[in-house]
């Protein structure tokens, strides 16, 4: 066999999935071609598929040190180079993939996924579009460009987009048409789409909790019913029955989710997430034993499966048994020490223990819990910074309750990512408290061994921003931000009931584990409109209900350090 036909052999190889054999043969090539480009270039996609990043890299530059000007070569690199999170390094190879050849869409696609990735999603969107005037028919561009836009605040943008080229048969397509609808108030149609998308792909999960969310923030009391509809027709589809359980448990519909969970437990032998799921409904009716027994059974099919171990800690303190929770939060630690949810259990457990010291080492309050006056009024009134800023959150808060998987009771929050809109007032009070949040990081002291002082860093990005608006005796359940590093609450307009002690009021410290565990506060700010408060992300936090007819309104936001 010649060593072209070995190399054709290795690429057939390469295309049936056949990696190791792929490797072998490319291996023993590239010691006989040395100077090949070819080969150098399936040798290195070969092993980044096995997971062989540096020798894939010295392969890539082994390939483009023979032949510099491949687009498609660059364009490859380029995918490593984001999969090692060398992003800029990423782009400058997807930019050169394009220099040498601008029509090329696949380089342009991933330049457009990188942008997505670092939350860039103006540029992301201009990518996109700009491959879908090269190739109007490139549907995953189409979709993606309107997601974006969507993000970006402009859900008519990106519906528009998706108009100009119905898929009536693509499952992605009408997914993102559903939520353009949704954002521009047309919850019929985006109902219809996801009807449509499940009865193309009955098995995909998401799916139905789409569907059943935007039911939901529209007041729809029937939100659940293509889960029965689906489980009707389809009685033995555990998956699906697992989520419709998991659903009802998230709107504390105990009774019923009891009903259905029977069903899974009576099965021989059952799975890990229904004895997990059936360990938190027993601790959250009060049935403590019953939810050990459930969660310890689980924890024997996967004694790492964090989600158990987060179950069996919870369980252990509604149980009163602080000592065990502690050997379970630091086990969770040990398991994913980066979490911050797992830094709020352990900061739960040593609070339970009596370990004050570590305690308040951990949650030291008085340096971390800063408040910065940024558009406040001496007059007691709104700014009218404040008021063009609340003009614009209001038009946005248009769903008709909270969100099913987020804190806030007796609210609304809006969609999307709020400090990537364009609108003015919206930028300039990102400005605002971006130049709090530099001087809060300028104030922290160095620390390695803390798990937030260790993140420290001068540069930082949004990972996330969005607008809360509670009505009378709304609040927040205690919670922390599992996505950050430092959280803040910008106040656009609050009630007046704030100046009745503690009404309204933000609290930090205290733990809510579900109806079985909570203890008490630890400090208290009372907001005022135009502060900003920052603190720590994995710190628990919430807010006091209100009794005024007043809306308190508020930008809330996670930043990540930028790497």
């Amino acid at each position: 066999m010649t060593a072209q036909q070995r190399f054709q052999q290795a690429v057939a190889y390469y295309q049936r999935g056949q990696f190791a054999p792929a490797l072998h043969l490319l291996t023993e090539l590239s010691k006989v071609l040395p100077r090949q480009p070819a080969v150098w270039h399936v040798l290195a996609l070969t092993q980044r598929k096995l997971g062989q990043l540096e020798e894939s890299e010295a392969s890539f530059k082994k390939c483009l040190k023979l032949a510099p000007n491949q687009a498609e070569v660059l364009s490859n690199y380029g995918n490593l180079l984001r999969q090692l999170k060398r992003n800029e390094e990423a782009r400058r190879s997807f930019e050169q993939a394009l220099s040498w050849q601008p029509n090329f869409v696949e380089a342009r696609f991933n330049l457009g996924l990188l942008y997505w990735h670092a939350h860039d999603l103006q540029a992301a969107e201009e990518a996109f579009r700009e491959i879908v005037f090269q190739q109007p028919k490139h549907i995953r561009a189409r979709i993606a460009a309107a997601d974006a836009a969507r993000l970006l605040g402009d859900a008519e943008r990106g519906l528009e987009l998706l108009l100009r080229q119905p898929e009536a048969h693509d499952v992605a397509y009408l997914r993102s048409r559903a939520l353009c609808y949704f954002a521009c108030k047309q919850v019929q149609e985006a109902i219809v789409d996801l009807k449509s998308a499940i009865k193309l792909h009955p098995q995909d999960l998401g799916l139905y909790e789409t569907l059943s969310d935007i039911r939901w923030l529209s007041g729809d009391q029937d939100w659940l019913r293509e889960y029965r509809q689906q489980l009707s027709q389809m009685p033995n589809a555990k998956a699906l029955r697992i989520a419709y359980v998991n659903r009802l448990l998230k709107a504390e519909a105990y009774t019923e989710a009891k009903d259905e969970l029977a069903l899974l437990l009576n099965e021989q032998n059952p799975e890990l997430p229904t004895l997990l799921l059936a360990g938190y409904l027993a601790r959250e009716t009060g049935e403590i034993d019953a939810a050990r027994e459930f969660l310890e059974r689980a924890h024997v099919l996967n004694p790492a499966h964090q989600e158990v171990i987060n179950e069996l800690f919870t369980t252990a303190l509604a149980a009163q048994r602080p000592e065990q929770a502690r050997r379970y939060a630091e086990r969770l630690l040990e398991l994913n020490p980066e979490h911050q949810g797992w830094w709020a259990m352990y900061a739960t457990a040593l609070k339970a223990c009596g370990d004050n010291k570590t305690y308040r080492r951990l949650y030291d309050f008085d340096r971390f819990v800063r408040a910065y006056e940024l558009s406040t009024s001496q007059s007691g009134e709104l700014s009218s910074f404040n008021q063009q800023l609340l003009a614009v959150l209001e038009q946005q808060h248009v769903q008709k309750q909270h969100p099913l998987n987020q804190s806030l009771r007796s609210g609304t929050q809006t969609d999307g990512q709020l400090f990537m809109q364009n609108d003015a007032s919206v930028q300039q009070l990102k400005q605002m408290i971006s130049g709090a949040v530099r001087e809060y990081i300028a104030n922290l002291p160095d620390d390695v061994e803390h798990p937030f002082l260790s993140r420290k860093q001068a540069k930082f990005r949004y990972s996330g921003a969005w607008s809360v608006r509670l009505n009378r005796s709304g609040f927040h359940r205690n919670h922390y931000h599992s996505e950050g590093w430092i959280s803040g609450c910008f106040y656009v307009s609050i009630p007046k009931a704030v100046n009745r002690e503690g009404h309204g009021w933000i609290k930090f410290g205290q733990a809510e584990l579900g109806h079985s565990y909570r203890d008490e506060p630890d400090y208290i700010v009372k907001p005022q409109a135009g502060m900003v408060v920052l603190f720590p992300s994995m710190m628990w936090h919430g807010t006091v209900p209100f009794a005024d007819d007043a809306y308190r309104v508020t930008v809330a936001f996670d930043l990540v350090p930028e790497k």
